[in-house]
């Protein structure tokens, strides 16, 4: 009965995933779309940074502020991010006689291109494991700040891993499978910058924002949408039936008194067994039930 729930979310959800690799040029897997995804949330977690200051000199905040405030022109560019093997390439990613994982050009819109050959680096067990998120947003930021005119790569890594280590902390994953950590879900929490929690769901090669989809119900108790919701303290809760899953967790909503009212959700979903495998699963689509605990 393994990853049903997850499994079920990526059919049902299909429109908001980042499965399909043209999303971001033509990358395919679970590093690929955690740039993708990285690359549409930049905005917020740049402005986390510079709102929470994450130990920024007053040159680091500079050259991020101007990276923020350049983004909505950066994005002006179609496919802005493109995956490229070095290898199929011939070396394209050789930069100063050391192969890179990113390289990009030095004006505002130009396209970064992603190294898919070191995506996905051997850990001491010899499992490849995909580069995180967190560290997709360090390279991004090290990429966006060549298009202003720096050229010292030191300063940009230490920059990156900045922000970096700030969004880590705001990063809260409660795995489905304890053998799979690599299938799980995850928030993301910004405040103090007021922009709504990420919903996410981490399958295999697929990246599902939930988000939107959630925002819907979050709903005060006028029946005003809330505008602004933080989401917090998710958990997998299982049935006596074992095609049944939830993901349980608390909203804490803005409502129009200026108050944060917190309410507890759930959301269901149901599998149906096909013959034809034990291990092949389909979800049932009249099965998907949001409702407050």
């Amino acid at each position: 009965m393994r990853n049903l729930i997850i499994i079920c979310l990526l059919y049902c959800f299909s429109s908001q995933s980042f499965a399909r690799g043209d999303e971001a040029g033509n990358g395919g897997g679970l590093a690929e779309h955690n740039f993708s995804f990285a690359y549409q949330k930049i905005e917020d977690f740049i402005a986390l940074c510079l709102v929470s200051r994450c130990g920024l000199t007053q040159k680091e905040e500079k050259v991020l502020s101007t990276i923020s405030n350049s983004l909505k022109e950066e994005k002006k560019t179609s496919q802005q991010l493109v995956f490229l093997s070095n290898k199929k390439e011939k070396g394209a990613f050789v930069l100063d006689g050391m192969i890179k994982i990113a390289k990009t050009g030095d004006l505002v819109g130009d396209r970064i291109y992603i190294n898919t050959d070191l995506l996905y680096p051997k850990e001491r067990d010899g499992e490849r494991t995909p580069i995180s998120m967190a560290t997709a947003v360090a390279i991004l930021v090290h990429e966006f700040g060549h298009h202003h005119g720096i050229e010292d790569h030191q300063f940009l890594d230490k920059l990156g891993s900045k922000v970096k280590a700030l969004i880590q902390n705001e990063f809260v994953q409660v795995p489905y499978n304890i053998f799979k950590k690599l299938d799980h879900a995850l928030t993301i929490d910004y405040w103090p910058v007021k922009k709504p929690s990420s919903l996410i769901l981490i399958f295999k090669n697929e990246v599902v924002d939930l988000s939107k989809r959630l925002s819907r119900f979050l709903v005060c108790s006028d029946e005003q949408i809330a505008s602004l919701y933080r989401i917090a303290n998710i958990h997998w809760k299982y049935g006596e039936d074992q095609l049944e899953r939830k993901l349980e967790g608390q909203s804490f909503l803005l409502c129009q008194d200026g108050k944060w009212h917190q309410k507890s959700f759930s959301l269901d979903f149901r599998v149906i067994l096909q013959k034809s495998s034990e291990d092949d699963f389909m979800f049932d689509p009249d099965s998907l039930d949001f409702h407050w605990e």
